[in-house]
């Protein structure tokens, strides 16, 4: 007779886990939610505490933790950021959205070499990501690497050709002083 509750008993949590997990993962995704309806009205405070909310009920909530980092780099506070997106990359290194928002936190931060490095993974996750060729473009243009930089500023405007005639007026006035095309690298 003890056996079988033992059995009744773990049928029932094997059944009810998976919902309990459900209700947990509901709870998440509406803190996220307002975290990020928080961060759309400027209320960086409120943003932040329902992100950590978000990845308190569940830990494996990758857009929670992308846009905690978000956040906190809008705040100017870097290392923290860093450490949201690094989390979500590790978890799921085929995710884009964090190496990008890596990627523009260390360009924003001024650490355009490991910025670049975001990009370009990024585009390799991502191949037609406009935005993530624009600022990878940039940071290459000023770290002193223009002709590859103006490729990543083409391949920026060919995934999005909304943004062409912009890109291609930074890229002709880049062009307009540097007119023989010489870069060092």
């Amino acid at each position: 007779m003890k056996s079988f509750f033992v059995c009744i008993l773990a049928a029932l949590s094997f059944v009810t886990a998976p919902s309990a997990r459900a209700a947990v993962t509901r709870q998440s995704e509406d803190a996220y939610g307002k975290g990020a309806l928080a961060a759309m009205n400027n209320n960086f405070p409120e943003a932040v505490r329902q992100f950590q909310l978000a990845v308190k009920l569940d830990p494996k909530n990758l857009d929670a933790y992308n846009a905690w980092g978000v956040i906190l780099s809008k705040q100017g506070r870097y290392k923290e950021s860093y450490r949201k997106f690094e989390i979500a990359t590790k978890m799921d290194p085929k995710f884009a959205k964090p190496w990008y928002n890596w990627g523009v936190a260390l360009m924003e931060a001024g650490d355009k070499k490991d910025a670049a490095a975001k990009f370009r993974r990024t585009t390799a996750l991502k191949p037609d990501f406009s935005p993530a060729y624009e600022n990878w473009g940039l940071v290459l243009i000023d770290l002193g690497r223009t002709r590859m930089g103006i490729e990543k500023l083409k391949l920026a405007a060919k995934y999005d050709p909304s943004k062409a005639q912009r890109i291609n007026g930074i890229i002709k006035d880049l062009e307009n002083k540097n007119p023989m095309g010489h870069s060092r690298r």
